[in-house]
């Protein structure tokens, strides 16, 4: 009779049912890596770590009746590491494409200054093909210095790379557009707008 006793405690403090919480943060840390298809979506990383920790402590509370730290941790690492994914490969993005924003204003305005205004004029959309005439008329063989370059506001996105042409600074507006060449698709930088830091000077 006591061992019968003694075997039913037993099998009452072996069973701990799983908490809920750890199945589903368990689950939100497989979801977030949707937080890889859209910085909009980083919020469920956040989201889903504050879920991990809650599970944590329920699962380690003394005397605490519910299982599942194996799965609040692993939810939670899951959640950190496609979050941090997330954010490092956005942010490298962003620097990369800016620098070849930067390095394409560089290569236009070379192009010009070595008179090859046809091939400059390639480079611009047809509302800013007058931005190589305008250039010119400040003086091809003047110094030219290109800073670096920044998200553009205008509704089309792009990245404005300012650009000192001896006494003038100008916002030069890039535009990156796919172009199919030689029998595939490449990424091509295209002149949008260009402008001069002075108000009611700009040119297009």
């Amino acid at each position: 009779m006591k061992l019968s006793v003694l075997e039913t405690q037993s099998e009452a403090l072996s069973y701990r049912p799983i908490s809920m919480l750890a199945v589903g943060s368990l689950g939100g840390g497989v979801l977030s890596a949707l937080a890889l298809l859209s910085p909009m979506l980083w919020v469920v990383p956040l989201l889903c770590s504050g879920l991990a920790c809650v599970a944590l402590l329920e699962s380690g509370r003394e005397g605490g009746q519910k299982a599942g730290r194996l799965a609040a941790l692993l939810g939670l690492a899951l959640s950190i590491g496609f979050g941090s994914q997330a954010v490092s490969t956005t942010l490298t993005s962003h620097l990369l494409s800016g620098l070849r924003a930067r390095n394409a204003a560089q290569f236009w305005f070379d192009t010009i200054g070595q008179g090859r205004l046809a091939d400059a004029r390639s480079m611009c959309v047809a509302e800013a093909l007058t931005a190589v005439d305008f250039v010119v008329e400040q003086g091809v063989n003047a110094p030219i210095a290109v800073g670096w370059a920044s998200p553009s506001d205008r509704p089309a996105g792009g990245w404005v790379v300012p650009v000192t042409v001896g006494s003038t600074v100008l916002r030069l507006t890039l535009e990156s557009v796919a172009a199919f060449h030689r029998g595939r698709w490449s990424e091509q930088w295209m002149v949008a707008h260009l402008q001069e830091s002075k108000p009611g000077q700009v040119s297009k």
